[in-house]
């Protein structure tokens, strides 16, 4: 089958969204289908071209870059025309990828997240396909609330996220949904939110996160002590939410109830605010990795203390792979079905996730049954083979 696969980014570094990105290509080309990716890119991505060429399942990848907008014409767009300021830039976008549709004639389109599938233009004729990563509407709803009554010093550009959701973002997202023939949510949970929303129930289908159980293998260390390990993209702002709020509300109590406690902050672009942390000698803040397996193998848990978004979190699944016990907030476990006490612990409030995290350095026999139970919970679930598989037979059903 030639599928064209539309990504909003080139999928490295491998984590987050990028990462599923990366092993849907990744399967697909295993399955033996000719696969024309297109990565759309800001300038801040460039330098990801050069590795991603080399480290590409396939060869047929065309980069397209997405104009940079200032500040103030973001303003214009978001308060006169009432409109987000990405939905004017990708119109340009939508005339590359329509020569490409003409000469590559896919079978299929997918474009991955709702950005991607504003670039899909509208004279597309084949079966399309799209995956919504969250419901990105609400996700600005909820930070936009936030950053309202925020003192966090970046708050007054942030707020622009509020703007947005009063203007049509919600509308222009359903609007985008609706022009595409089928939808893959990534969990139970975000699907009733669509349906909710208006999108009908048979339109979606659930193609979860995944994780490579070949390459997320378990790992026998040594004892490395209470080294806690929260991994993320920290220009992402549940991600800088999450960091800063653990490490004012619960690492600084951890010190106190465990033997020199260190708390490790991975993952690319941590703004000034994350990055002085590391004023406490406890803290490492790495930034960018090139594999986060060594960080995973020498943690003695794994934490996801998430407040904002939707979706699922494809860090816990990669905890879970290498049998790592995992504490996380609820929110941060949503849509991946998982049980309190079995597989994870889910702590709301913060006595809970610090008791939750004393619990797993006092109890070994308990971490470990946590643990275990993480990685055959995941390989039950999990599996991206499976998951791109199930994704390949409704692309054939929409085509007869």
């Amino acid at each position: 089958m030639k599928i064209l696969l539309i990504s909003p980014y080139i999928p490295l570094p491998v984590s987050g969204g990028k990462m599923r990105v990366y092993n849907i290509l990744k399967n697909l080309v295993e399955m033996g289908h000719n696969v024309h990716l297109i990565c759309l890119y800001s300038n801040l991505e460039k330098d990801y071209k050069i590795e991603f060429n080399k480290k590409s399942p396939i060869q047929t990848i065309t980069y397209i870059e997405v104009p940079k907008i200032s500040f103030f014409r973001k303003i214009y767009y978001i308060v006169v025309k009432r409109t987000p300021s990405f939905y004017f830039a990708f119109s340009s976008i939508r005339h590359k990828i329509w020569s490409i549709i003409q000469t590559f004639q896919p079978d299929v389109i997918h474009a991955e997240e709702f950005i991607a599938g504003i670039a899909v233009p509208p004279e597309v004729t084949c079966p399309k396909f799209i995956s919504e990563h969250n419901f990105e509407s609400e996700i600005y709803s909820e930070i936009g609330n936030y950053y309202s009554g925020s003192i966090y010093p970046w708050s007054i550009k942030k707020n622009i996220g509020n703007i947005l959701t009063k203007y049509n973002f919600k509308k222009i997202e359903l609007d985008t949904l609706s022009y595409f023939d089928h939808i893959f949510s990534v969990s139970i949970d975000d699907k009733d939110k669509l349906v909710n929303a208006g999108v009908p129930a048979d339109k979606i289908t659930i193609a979860p996160n995944g994780v490579d159980l070949a390459y997320f293998m378990s790992t026998k260390e040594q004892d490395p002590g209470p080294t806690i390990l929260f991994m993320g993209n920290l220009d992402y702002f549940p991600n800088q939410d999450a960091t800063l709020t653990f490490y004012r509300c619960c690492f600084l109590r951890l010190k106190r109830e465990l033997d020199n406690p260190k708390f490790y902050i991975v993952g690319p672009n941590p703004p000034k605010i994350i990055k002085s942390l590391e004023k406490d000698s406890q803290i490492t803040v790495t930034g960018f990795v090139k594999d986060v397996r060594e960080f995973i193998s020498k943690s003695s848990v794994c934490i996801a203390p998430i407040r904002y978004g939707s979706g699922t979190r494809l860090k816990i699944l990669e905890y879970m792979a290498m049998e790592r016990p995992v504490v996380s907030t609820t929110k941060g476990a949503e849509g991946l079905n998982t049980t309190n006490g079995k597989n994870i612990i889910l702590a709301d409030t913060d006595e809970e996730f610090v008791r939750g995290i004393v619990k797993i350095h006092k109890d070994k026999d308990f971490a470990k049954k946590i643990a275990e139970s993480g990685r055959r919970f995941v390989e039950e679930n999990y599996d991206w083979k499976v998951i791109v598989r199930d994704m390949v037979n409704v692309y054939e059903s929409m085509r007869r």
